[in-house]
């Protein structure tokens, strides 16, 4: 294995949470193997409050997972908005739950599409159905 950085030859340097280090012989630089990842960078992708996200988010997120190369894409919470279900004042000429909720799985198959293996969060928005049902006295076993 060549060094990433001077392209040197790599030593076997222990193991990390069960994963391979690896050290430079030349240039000392170290790093963690991680199996299928090319170089270790992630792409985090926060609040696209869906069915809101603004229109050109997803073509920038795919952009900027080709240009540094993502291995690993993590959306860091409020995939959804759940406007309708909010505790805030709603909107009186908003979309109803049913409609957003349509609207919202329209929306989200170009994402699971973009970034199939992307690992989730969830935020105070995705998580309001959750709460307003605790409010309600509902148990989480009904949700």
């Amino acid at each position: 294995m060549n060094c990433p950085k001077c392209k040197s030859s790599m030593v076997k340097n222990g193991k990390r949470f069960g994963k391979q280090r690896w050290k430079c012989s030349e240039c000392r630089y170290e790093f963690v193997e991680k199996k299928g990842a090319v170089n270790g960078n992630v792409l985090i992708i926060g609040d696209s409050h869906e069915p809101f996200c603004r229109p050109d988010y997803i073509d920038h997120c795919q952009r900027a997972q080709d240009k540094y190369k993502c291995d690993t894409v993590v959306h860091i919470g409020d995939v959804v908005d759940n406007h309708a279900v909010s505790y805030h004042e709603a909107d009186p000429d908003g979309m109803s739950s049913g409609y957003e909720y349509e609207a919202t799985l329209k929306k989200l198959e170009r994402w699971y599409k973009a970034f199939p293996n992307v690992k989730v969060t969830l935020g105070n928005h995705t998580r309001l159905p959750e709460r307003k049902a605790f409010t309600m006295g509902l148990s989480k076993h009904f949700i």
